[in-house]
């Protein structure tokens, strides 16, 4: 993205977080820096996956957990909505992430400089990351190694929000470890293809 004469990277700060639960909005942030926010995330995310395989009763042997939490969950295996509200939150703002790269990349390597402005500049904006993914795709602009990733992430995100039982079930400890490192190392990827770029 040219900004007056510099090229900034600046998808860091576009993405607005919402919490959304089964009742309704729960609430709002705009984390200024989007990469540690995703970092701290997975992390604690990594850390509380290690505590739960390695305690056999689960999740209702965990501190961080009140009993609420844990009411109405059908068995061990089942995770409490803390723990998910930190899984939603990473895939979808590792998502968010993704979108407004893509606007940058696709901008980058598909608009000549001289066009780089105005309405030319926004025929890749707000136009969702499945779009943006399957356009850079096709137009070579990313790779299997980039969109792979970059898809799996999306996909996640989608089953988090739309399936229950996808959101408060861990299906193995090793596909959900790799889904969480994912979603750091797909908007990372493309932030290595935008700054090769600039």
């Amino acid at each position: 993205m040219k900004i007056g004469s510099e090229y900034e990277t600046d998808y860091w700060r576009h993405v607005i977080l919402e919490y959304r639960s089964d009742h309704g909005r729960i609430g709002e942030s705009v984390i200024h820096s989007h990469q540690a926010e995703l970092e701290n995330l997975r992390d604690d995310l990594l850390d509380r996956i290690d505590r739960l395989e390695s305690n056999q009763t689960g999740m209702r042997d965990d501190p961080d957990f009140d009993q609420q939490d844990l009411n109405g969950l059908p068995d061990d295996t089942a995770i409490p909505r803390p723990y998910t509200y930190r899984l939603v939150a990473l895939m979808a703002l590792s998502c968010g992430i993704m979108e407004k790269q893509l606007e940058i990349l696709l901008s980058q390597d598909l608009i000549p400089d001289k066009r780089r402005d105005g309405i030319v500049q926004s025929c890749f904006e707000n136009r969702g990351l499945y779009k943006n993914l399957e356009f850079a795709k096709a137009a070579n602009v990313i790779d299997d190694k980039v969109y792979s990733p970059a898809t799996d992430v999306r996909k996640t995100r989608n089953r988090l929000v739309h399936n229950p039982v996808f959101r408060l079930h861990i299906d193995s400890y090793s596909s959900h470890r790799h889904r969480i490192k994912k979603a750091v190392k797909a908007p990372n990827e493309i932030d290595q293809l935008i700054q090769n770029a600039v």
